[in-house]
């Protein structure tokens, strides 16, 4: 027997996928890594393809594009040398 899943399995799963892709990007901007933010983009672009949404994937596309600069590490730079010297 076909086992066709109900529209509430649909609605959960793609409550499920959108929160989740949301929760991974914050916790992506949180330790600054863009290949956190981009699983949790792709999360909620399942989500918009599960329920056929455009517009939501559109959007979503912007926002990782727009945060990937905050997702960057910051590059630590080497401690510059005094180069003051006493007396003069």
């Amino acid at each position: 027997m076909l086992h066709l899943p109900s529209d509430m399995e649909a609605a959960w799963f793609f409550a499920l996928l959108f929160f989740s892709g949301g929760l991974v990007q914050l916790l992506g901007l949180w330790w600054r890594r863009t290949s956190v933010l981009v699983v949790g983009a792709v999360f909620v672009c399942c989500a918009a393809w599960l329920d056929r949404d455009p517009v939501l994937a559109v959007g979503q596309l912007l926002v990782t594009a727009a945060l990937w600069p905050l997702g960057r590490r910051k590059e630590q730079q080497p401690p510059q040398k005094n180069t003051r010297t006493h007396g003069r």
